[in-house]
């Protein structure tokens, strides 16, 4: 029998904790004597949180200026706290196991205490990463500072697979990363366990739009666009998840509005399309389930999802990405854990019309970006693959 601690930080959204739960759950389904604990400052009662064994700590919800603030405690008293709390975590649950995600000392350096005290003691830490973590210049700032020096993890895991994005290619990230595949709820998708009726659609109704805004926070122009896809469109529903921090919503006749939803999965696998957060958890679970969901970048700075061109990208994959293939086992591919879609990439033959060798998450070597137009920062080259450049002198001549 194991113990397990998972701390997240959870500063806007419910992407980290919820993470969290799915791996805490997969290591009780393969060790049912294990013991798993979540650390997380979401204090939203959550479904999908009950019959987890969960320590909450004080919120510190990120603003849309990109600050940390507590509603009830100063910024300093409230990360005390954090401290003070995970390393009673620690010194009561003596783990074998502390998995940390995303930032590996927390949002100002509250983990570092509890971690050093884990590692003392003999625990094994892994900090897990999201595969695309934002845009590569934030992320460069990011690893500069305090959060990741002299960081010291037994493993570090990337929640995603290297073809999508390379983390030392494209952020620089001082360790070697082991990449796992997508964490998602393995029932609510097309993988094991899943009915063949709704893999083929057997089970969707054509007309149900699904609108998903992640915690709803930031979720406003989600809803926006899916509620007036709706009204433009007189033979559609939508069934709006509204997340614990959306604003109030009032449903209509052909609108339904639902709150604590115990995970989107099932509902994409009704649905015959989605708008939705461009988030990695409901991305991962749309895809899952066999959408091609229309995704709507985050407001704010951070980027959680590559966007894409326009191309022949598969039934079950999101409109703008392109050239990759779905659900597919392929030779050389490692297998995933459980919790994991199981799906990985090749690097594409020479001649292909995809990225030869692993892309810098998709950014740079698609022909026809006329959109993304980004200008070169530090050693990397912008959106312009060296065919491009080359064309363009030409005409410049």
């Amino acid at each position: 029998m194991g113990t397990y601690v998972f701390s997240s930080h959870d500063g806007f959204g419910l992407g980290h904790v919820r993470r969290n739960v799915l791996l805490a759950n997969e290591v009780r389904r393969r060790d049912p004597r294990a013991r798993t604990v979540v650390v997380t400052g979401v204090d939203a009662p959550l479904p999908w949180l009950r019959g987890v064994e969960v320590v909450r700590v004080p919120s510190m919800v990120k603003d849309h200026d990109g600050r940390y603030a507590n509603a009830e405690l100063g910024p300093a008293e409230a990360l005390q706290r954090r401290a003070d709390l995970f390393e009673q975590v620690i010194d009561d649950v003596q783990p074998d196991v502390v998995v940390v995600d995303r930032h590996p000392s927390g949002i100002a350096g509250e983990l570092r205490g509890g971690l050093a005290a884990a590692r003392r003691r003999g625990a094994a830490t892994v900090l897990g990463l999201r595969d695309i973590l934002d845009d590569a210049p934030a992320v460069w700032a990011e690893l500069a500072g305090a959060n990741w020096a002299d960081i010291d993890f037994d493993r570090v895991l990337v929640y995603g697979d290297r073809h999508l994005c390379d983390h030392e290619a494209e952020y620089g990230l001082p360790v070697t990363p082991a990449y796992v595949g997508w964490v998602t709820d393995p029932a609510a998708g097309c993988g094991a366990g899943a009915t063949a009726a709704r893999c083929d659609g057997a089970d969707r109704d054509d007309h149900l739009l699904v609108i998903a805004s992640g915690g709803g926070g930031d979720g406003a122009q989600v809803t926006d666009v899916g509620v007036e896809l709706v009204r433009r469109n007189p033979q559609w529903r939508a069934l709006v998840v509204n997340g614990p921090h959306g604003e109030a919503l009032r449903g209509s006749a052909r609108i339904e509005v639902r709150r604590g939803v115990d995970g989107c999965g099932p509902l994409f696998a009704r649905a015959g399309a989605s708008v939705q957060m461009a988030g990695y958890n409901s991305t991962v679970e749309a895809i899952a389930a066999g959408l091609r969901p229309i995704l709507v970048p985050r407001r704010a700075r951070a980027v959680s999802r590559p966007s894409a061109p326009p191309g022949s990208a598969p039934s079950a994959w999101p409109t703008w990405w392109t050239t990759v293939p779905t659900w597919a086992t392929w030779p050389g591919c490692s297998a995933a854990p459980a919790a994991c879609v199981p799906v990985c990439w090749p690097t594409p033959a020479s001649g292909s019309t995809g990225p030869r060798g692993p892309p810098s998450c998709w950014s740079r070597w698609a022909s026809g970006w006329r959109h993304e137009r980004r200008p070169a920062v530090g050693r990397h080259h912008g959106w312009r693959h060296a065919r491009h450049r080359r064309r363009r002198r030409r005409r410049l001549r």
